[in-house]
């Protein structure tokens, strides 16, 4: 039995659904920058890739923040948001966020469901999860 613990990469999430990543379009590629708001009715999965400033609510399914992008928000809310690159703004999460290790936030991050920050993560940020309930 191997004491060594397992190393995750950049693209091996641990709490973001690995499907979503499968399925995920690319709306914005890295050498782009796009500025406004994105509302999606459907269950959808999104890459931000590049430079994106403006609000983004999904009423189902997944933010992918991808490494090297930069986003500056009012607001992005959906089920899993994952971060790899910079976040400047409000993150809502309803069943999971997680932050990769090379993800730099700044702004306030809520969470309603599970929370995973990777080592080398940088936030700094009013973090806001559901109450526990203690016995």
């Amino acid at each position: 039995m191997s004491t060594t613990p397992q190393k995750n990469t950049p693209h091996e999430p641990r709490l973001f659904p690995m499907t979503a990543l499968m399925r995920q379009v690319k709306v914005l590629p890295a050498t782009a920058s796009m500025k406004g708001d994105m509302v999606a009715t459907a269950d959808v999965s999104i890459s931000l890739d590049g430079q994106y400033e403006g609000k983004i609510e999904l009423e189902a399914g997944t933010i992918h923040i991808a490494a090297g992008s930069k986003v500056t928000t009012e607001l992005c809310i959906a089920d899993y948001i994952y971060v790899e690159g910079s976040v400047k703004g409000k993150l809502h999460a309803r069943k999971g966020i997680e932050f990769g290790p090379k993800s730099m936030v700044s702004g306030d991050i809520q969470y309603d469901g599970d929370i995973d920050i990777h080592s080398g993560a940088r936030i700094s940020a009013q973090l806001s999860g559901t109450e526990p309930e203690f016995f």
